[in-house]
């Protein structure tokens, strides 16, 4: 029965709608995309081998979760936060000088960059899969997400910018 009821809300749909869902994952898409970074860490030591870590947004619906894998020779770890972009508050993209924004400076060391994602209380999404030690998962009102060792500076203005979009079309901001 159910799939009966999912084929026939399918068959209900019509080509605007269609157009309006191409519209909205297309947009979810281009998010993922501009969100990934990559960094790959040569191991120049017999006790150091190589080590990856790769950051990522996933978007389904209005449900984003922000992720990091790391794999070296001690096997591949996770860690990852859902949240609901409704219930985010997201930097404002125009301000330049935003503390809650931007790209970071290394040097040598390279650039990355972040975004603060705040979000309304009392909702406090608690992170899952791999963590520290000393930093224990716990429900937070606030999350960076951070992109590694960035090659080209726009892409955390970019990524904010699409999620702004994605949130103004898609999902009504709520407190």
């Amino acid at each position: 029965m159910k799939g009966f009821l999912v084929a026939a809300s399918l068959m209900a749909m019509t080509e605007a709608d269609w157009k309006a869902e191409d519209a909205r994952l297309s947009l979810a898409q281009e998010t993922e995309q501009e969100s990934e970074t990559l960094v790959v860490q040569d191991g120049n030591h017999d006790a150091l081998s190589e080590r990856r870590s790769r950051s990522y947004i996933e978007v389904a619906g209005c449900d984003l979760t922000a992720l990091i894998e790391e794999a070296g020779s001690d096997g591949q770890r996770v860690r990852s936060l859902t949240f609901d972009l409704a219930r985010t508050i997201l930097p404002e993209s125009e301000d330049p000088n935003s503390l809650k924004w931007g790209v970071v400076d290394l040097g040598e060391g390279g650039r990355f960059g972040e975004i603060l994602f705040e979000f309304t209380p009392p909702y406090t999404p608690t992170p899952n899969g791999f963590h520290y030690p000393d930093a224990p998962h716990k429900p937070t009102s606030w999350h960076y997400f951070t992109l590694r060792q960035l090659d080209d500076c726009a892409q955390p203005y970019r990524l904010l910018v699409l999620l702004t979009r994605y949130q103004d079309s898609y999902c009504s901001f709520t407190r």
